[in-house]
């Protein structure tokens, strides 16, 4: 079923899976579809701001928002909007880290064209050692993740932030309003709270990848720079900071993500990033 047929049978549909992506969606919408349902998958409703402020430097035409894309958002929001029944809704949370590096890879052929294209001087001069780094950065927002719980799952599903009840411990949180009956789950325990998952979809849920990288044709490349990038421990701390994964993670697995990421004293081959 299209997008815009399930618009316009909203009524009927029983759950939303409303994320900021990279973060195991599909899987969800495939265990759904085994039971029968056919969920809508959204990542993105507040285009104007996404495509303003994250793709205001893609200048081709492959990367702009489609009408038909334009239309399926006013409507979906038209009808949040509009609804009398309270509409489920799934969101899964993910380190910010690794949805950064799944986004690099999910679009580098696009990305690394529109790069050439725009630096044909200097393109062979800039490919040095961080050149990935590079990449990431020009095409993918730090903060990213902020933006994303601010201004789609905060403002359009109506939550307040001192408001929000996320078990951090348990990585699951409730969240009700007149509108929406929300479940929100981290994706790093999503398997220990599959149970918890099922019953709010009405299914019996596994929890299985359906989306696996393995199979990708940038699976080599992406396993060997996340083997080898590293970042700065002071950034890693500025940047879980300023993106308020505080809100859905405990302290203790703030620094399970640092001591992931930052910097090995003992490596040889590690590609280190210092952000000023």
């Amino acid at each position: 079923m299209s997008k815009l047929k399930k618009i316009a049978n909203f009524n009927q549909l029983p759950i939303v899976i409303y994320t900021m992506g990279k973060v195991g969606s599909r899987s969800i919408v495939k265990e759904l579809n085994q039971n029968g349902i056919e969920p809508l998958d959204l990542h993105w409703l507040n285009y104007t701001y996404h495509t303003k402020k994250d793709l205001k430097f893609l200048h081709k035409k492959k990367f702009k928002l489609k009408a038909y894309e334009v239309v399926h958002n006013i409507l979906v929001k038209l009808i949040f909007k509009l609804q009398k029944k309270q509409i489920k809704v799934l969101t899964i949370i993910r380190d910010p880290i690794t949805v950064r590096h799944s986004f690099l890879f999910q679009d580098l052929h696009l990305f690394l064209y529109d790069y050439f294209e725009m630096n044909k001087g200097t393109a062979r001069e800039n490919s040095d050692g961080d050149f990935m780094k590079k990449i990431m950065d020009t095409y993918i927002k730090e903060n990213y993740f902020v933006e994303h719980l601010q201004n789609e799952l905060f403002e359009t599903l109506e939550i307040k932030e001192e408001n929000l009840n996320f078990n951090k411990q348990r990585g699951y949180g409730f969240y009700n309003n007149k509108k929406f009956n929300i479940l929100m789950v981290t994706l790093e325990k999503l398997n220990d709270n599959h149970q918890l998952v099922g019953d709010f979809l009405g299914i019996p849920f596994h929890a299985e990848k359906s989306n696996d990288s393995m199979h990708k044709w940038y699976n080599p490349l992406k396993s060997k720079f996340s083997e080898e990038i590293s970042y700065d421990e002071g950034y890693l701390r500025r940047f879980y900071q300023e993106n308020r994964v505080d809100l859905f993670y405990t302290e203790e697995d703030i620094e399970t993500f640092i001591a992931k990421w930052k910097t090995k004293e003992t490596s040889t081959i590690r590609q280190k990033i210092t952000h000023q």
